[in-house]
Order: C-alpha cells, then structure tokens, then sequence
C-alpha cells in the first residue's frame, strides 16, 4: 500500500492506494485513514479550510444532490471534524 501526500498552491491532498472501491477494504486501511484524517483536522483546523473525502465507494459518499463523489465532513472554524460525518466504511473502523 503506497499512501501519498500533494502539496498544492491551495489545498493538501492525502491519498491511498491502491483506492478503496469496495466496502470491505476499509479494514485494511484502518491506520492509515486514521492518520490521514488526523493530519487534515489539524491542518485544516490551523488554516480554517475545509476537509473533503473523496469516495469511491457506494453509501461513503454525497452522491445525489450535486452528483458529485466528494463528502465535506469538516470545515473550520464552524464544523470540525467528527469522526460520524465521515464514510461510514472508516467510522466503523475507526471507532471499534
């Protein structure tokens, strides 16, 4: 498992791969989500940004209304990150 990290002009990127495309393979990224969601609450928390996770999976993410595949589950300094606003796939592993 590679994980990646992307410094852009304006946001941070943090990735896994290879991606998550079924619901199952959430437990085999336990840490490495937990990680990765603990970065992005503490940057975006600094920087008052906002924290997006992109999904590939079906039920992780806000597809419907806009179409698109990207949940904002923080966004600072209003609505920080709880761990029941991410996919329910990491919740699950994260919180167990």
């Amino acid at each position: 498992m590679i994980e990646n990290a992307t410094i852009m002009p304006d946001s941070l990127e943090l990735s896994l791969n290879p991606p998550i495309s079924v619901y199952a393979h959430h437990a085999g990224k336990r840490i490495s989500a937990g990680v990765y969601f603990e970065i992005a609450a503490r940057f975006a928390q600094k920087v008052n940004g906002t924290i997006i996770q992109r999904a590939l999976v079906p039920g992780c993410s806000a597809i419907g209304e806009t179409g698109s595949r990207d949940l904002v589950v923080a966004n600072y300094p209003n609505t920080p990150l709880t761990w029941d606003r991410i996919c329910p796939g990491f919740a699950e592993e994260l919180m167990r």
